[in-house]
């Protein structure tokens, strides 16, 4: 045979072994019941730790696939510490060969070979002859398959410090997005993104996904053509077939015009190395992250340094608005690093995703990866690039264990964003954050506190619950204002220290809200006794002030209002030392002190009568989107017996003055159309509804389909809520934009709906 170059020799030569792929064959020893999920994962990482992984990855846009044959890098748990067999739990261990059982997790892919380490020829890309199979099998989880996947079985001889597993993902898998050209900026190229966080890095590489674990890696990454690839491409690159390997039927695409970024360093030439007539992409992770910030995206975009170490990616129409609304990333960057210690990851990136991402942003290293709606031509969302670059301290270096405690993650972020913030753009700016933010959280809590008042909880015991419900306000928000209550009570210097000293002990390590809670009764004790006051004496003895002059009490009085916040409902009481902080805004003081005018300006709604409020009192000079947004929300709280009405007549008052039905800016859209529908003001549906089909953010499609489904309508002068006119709008809306939704926004919008999950991917 000839020898065979890049991955479609790999393909052609994998198929064509026969023998090698006998690996395959069941071991007796594989689990004949369901292996156990633990804190959301299969993995039996007390057994082997994945440390590193080496990939090559063929992204496919013909067939929406990627193809991996990635190396890992094993540590023998049993070996390390001696542990004896029999303490290996059953089906873990093969008594006659001394052989023990990985466990991975992996869905939405199909697994092609497993083969002991060396296998694979990374400088020809191909199995090298005499590979030596391993024996794996698919089994049985104790959880559901849709959601968790199945557990990967692999037979490990103990000579093997490293295996080689080959993989193909689905269409279906739920982490990727493949986006046609439509669905883009530039609508000349397709797009494939990833999110991995929670539990979705299983759906693209076999993996221990789960926090705790951490490894480095590095890759290698192509865009190919289809399996069909050899006869549509010739040796030079030219097409020798109609048949378009890119999936989109333009003769002018080709491999070589695409960009790659991963959560990683990318080595050799930013565009891309040519190799062969095509580009490789190289990247090189050199610090241990969790499989939730595994990242790819792979499209046609340009790249644009801001400054000493960051820079902004995103399509070519799109990369100068970019450039321009986050000018002050590099002074973010600055200012953390200042605060909480010498930034970790080398270069600080963000790629700006189509409007198809769910989230915000995802705060993978080395790239943040970020929605389109943050670019509101004014720089005034850009805490949302605070917030991703907070991660990098609180997440990314300081992990959280597991799902359970997650607040570790996003309540520390949230404190660190509105740091930098304040640093940046003064005290009233982030004033104006905070009360923004504790207003999301007395929403989420006035459902929650009804229908799972244990979700409340800063600590979670999800179980096998999907760990996307605890992504909550409470684990930001009511995780943020616990940290601000102890920054009040210490001090901001003396919690800046405790505070970088967590970042310090756990780096690149994991933590628990256990640990959390150990280090602050030694944090505590300490400053007792900086403060003089004898440790265990009651605190209605001649209470000593902390730095932050307020009463400081003992740790034994004070440890359960601490309680209170981590494993107590709803908010602490904010009359008491360690209660709830004080949060207020000078600039929303004004803001209110118009919408009081705009209600004097007419009557409240009652049966017979209204004299409308008139827009043209409300004084709007210097208002930032924060401005809007409080604005909207009181007007959220006027009623008729209803919550948050106004009438047809004022709602087309204030469109005429303020424009709110064409604004270009999602946040203000989203809290304009949720009012619309409120007060069943039809003249913002057709926006709204086109809102709903352009813009894949979780974060705005969630409010705007509940007030959907709980709509009301005008009736002979009277509102009468239509749930089932509701569901049926939403429902319709929904259906058609599913298809530009990623997998995590349309499992979430379809258990809202009511309708059923089905799909790998969750839909």
């Amino acid at each position: 045979m000839e020898k065979l170059h890049g991955f479609v020799g790999l393909l052609l030569l994998v198929f064509g072994m026969g023998d090698v792929r006998a690996c395959g064959g069941r071991s007796p020893y594989f689990g004949e019941g369901s292996q156990a999920l633990i804190h959301h994962s299969y993995a039996n990482d007390g057994e082997f730790l994945i440390t590193h992984m080496d990939m090559r990855l063929a992204v496919n846009f013909a067939d929406k696939t990627i193809e991996g044959w990635v190396e890992y890098s094993l540590v023998h748990a049993y070996l390390r510490d001696n542990r004896k067999p029999g303490t290996v739990p059953p089906y873990h261990f093969n008594p006659i060969t001394g052989n023990h059982i990985l466990l991975l997790d992996h869905r939405d892919m199909d697994v092609l070979g497993v083969y002991a380490g060396g296998s694979f020829d990374k400088k020809s890309g191909m199995l090298r002859n005499g590979a030596k199979g391993l024996l794996f099998e698919v089994s049985s989880g104790s959880a559901d398959t849709l959601l968790f996947g199945k557990p990967l079985e692999i037979e490990v001889p103990r000579s093997q410090s490293k295996i080689v597993i080959h993989y193909k993902t689905r269409p279906s898998a739920g982490a990727l997005q493949w986006l046609s050209p439509a669905q883009t900026y530039d609508q000349t190229h397709p797009f494939l993104f990833s999110q991995s966080q929670a539990i979705l890095a299983r759906t693209w590489i076999p993996l221990q996904d789960k926090p705790s674990v951490r490894f480095t890696y590095t890759s290698e990454v192509r865009v190919v053509c289809g399996a069909a690839g050899a006869a549509t491409v010739g040796a030079n690159g030219s097409r020798t077939s109609i048949t378009d390997c890119i999936g989109v039927e333009d003769p002018d695409i080709n491999p070589t015009d695409f960009n790659v970024v991963m959560s990683a360093v990318k080595l050799g030439n930013p565009e891309g190395d040519i190799v062969s007539n095509n580009k490789v992409h190289r990247f090189e992770q050199k610090k241990p992250i969790p499989s939730y910030l595994m990242a790819i995206a792979v499209g046609s975009f340009g790249y644009k340094s801001l400054g000493k170490n960051t820079g902004v990616y995103a399509e070519h129409k799109l990369l100068q608005k970019a450039a321009w609304e986050f000018a002050d990333l590099q002074k973010m960057v600055d200012a953390a690093g200042e605060m909480f210690g010498e930034y970790a990851w080398g270069d600080y990136n963000v790629l700006v995703l189509p409007p198809s991402f769910p989230f915000g942003g995802m705060e993978n290293p080395v790239v943040t990866f970020a929605t389109p709606t943050i670019i509101a031509g004014d720089r005034s969302l850009v805490s949302l690039l605070a917030h991703e670059l907070a991660h990098s301290w609180s997440g990314n270096l300081v992990t959280n264990r597991t799902w359970d405690d997650f607040w570790l993650n996003e309540g520390f972020t949230v404190y660190v964003e509105s740091r930098i913030m304040e640093q940046l753009y003064g005290k009233n700016y982030a004033d104006m954050l905070r009360v923004l933010g504790k207003g999301e959280l007395d929403k989420t809590l006035g459902w929650m506190l009804k229908e799972a008042p244990e979700d409340s909880h800063l600590r979670l015991h999800l179980g096998d619950r999907d760990p996307d419900e605890g992504l909550t306000d409470i684990a930001y928000e009511k995780g943020r204002f616990f940290l601000m209550m102890l920054e009040q009570l210490y001090g901001r210097a003396a919690f800046d220290e405790f505070l970088n000293g967590h970042f310090r002990k756990y780096a690149f390590g994991t933590v628990t809200t256990d640990l959390f809670l150990a280090d602050l009764k030694a944090f505590h004790e300490k400053q007792l006794k900086a403060a003089g006051k004898e440790l265990g004496s009651s605190s209605s003895k001649s209470p000593v002030t902390g730095n932050g002059l307020r009463p400081l009490p003992t740790w034994r009085d004070f440890e359960p209002l601490v309680f209170a916040w981590v494993d107590g409902e709803g908010l602490p009481n904010p009359q008491v030392v360690g209660g709830f902080p004080k949060v207020e805004s000078k600039e929303f003081e004004r803001v209110e002190q118009q919408v009081s005018k705009y209600f004097a300006s007419g009557e409240p709604l009652h049966a017979g009568s209204s004299i409308p409020c008139d827009a043209s009192v409300i004084d709007t000079s210097g208002f930032t989107t924060h401005h809007w947004l409080h604005l909207l929300r009181k007007f959220h709280t006027r009623a008729d017996g209803s919550p948050g009405r106004l009438s047809r007549d004022e709602m087309a008052g204030l469109d005429a003055r303020f424009h709110f039905t064409q604004t270009q800016n999602a946040e203000i859209a989203c809290d304009w159309f949720v009012l619309s529908i409120q007060s069943d003001y039809r003249p913002a549906y057709q926006a709204m509804h086109d809102f709903l089909l352009k813009v894949g953010r979780r974060k705005f499609l969630m409010p705007i389909y509940e007030a959907l489904l709980a709509q009301y309508v005008v009736k002979d002068g009277k509102y009468e809520p239509a749930f089932a006119q509701g569901k049926e709008m939403a429902t319709e809306i929904f259906l058609q934009a599913e298809p530009g939704y990623h997998s995590v926004a349309a499992r979430s919008l379809r258990e809202l709906l009511g309708l059923p999950l089905t799909g790998g991917s969750g839909r």
